[in-house]
């Protein structure tokens, strides 16, 4: 019972994270989009210039979604010790306090193996009490929910930025020289 749980709580913290990152990583890369068409509306810049703004505005979605799979993968693999079964079993005790103790308890008990029939039958009459205890766990309480502002300002900076290219003719105009980087143009 506790595996489970420790396992449950470990696929809503990572998916908390991923959502978490996302949200992150994407606004930065919408404000790195806008920076550097202001700066090819205002500049002109030259073709190698823009070539690289073509690779970064290219690739950064690319390295940011890697990123986040590469880094579920791992907690989700158990590599991150952030995510072993006892940190996450002292994470867990540290919010639910009534049952801070019991829940470290009932993973010590899982793991160990025990040499006499009589000690095994112990823990195990241990571990169904405690099983009982630790039923009671809401999970989704544990996680934090996302903030309203970190979703506004994430929907805000999505749409300020596709509103702001695809209004305003300069950003346009600045973003087709980007694609079409070996073009020549006159400023």
């Amino acid at each position: 019972m506790i595996d489970q749980l420790l396992k449950k709580f470990k696929l809503l913290k990572i998916k908390y994270q991923f959502i978490i990152d996302v949200f992150n990583l994407f606004s930065v890369y919408f404000l790195f989009l806008i920076l550097f068409l202001l700066s090819e509306m205002i500049f002109y810049h030259s073709s190698l210039i823009r070539y690289q703004f073509n690779l970064i505005i290219i690739m950064l979605p690319l390295i940011f979604f890697l990123y986040i799979i590469i880094r579920s993968f791992i907690d989700v693999k158990g590599i991150n010790p952030n995510m072993s079964k006892e940190t996450l079993a002292k994470e867990l005790g540290e919010k639910t306090p009534k049952l801070s103790d019991r829940i470290i308890n009932a993973l010590q008990l899982s793991i160990r193996k025990f040499d006499t029939e009589t000690q095994r039958e112990l823990s195990k009459i241990a571990l169904d009490s405690m099983n009982q205890d630790l039923e009671e766990i809401n999970l989704q309480d544990k996680i934090p929910t996302i903030s309203k502002n970190k979703i506004v300002s994430f929907i805000t900076i999505t749409m300020g930025v596709m509103i702001l290219i695809f209004t305003l003719p300069g950003l346009q105009n600045s973003l087709k020289r980007i694609y079409n980087y070996n073009n020549y143009y006159a400023p």
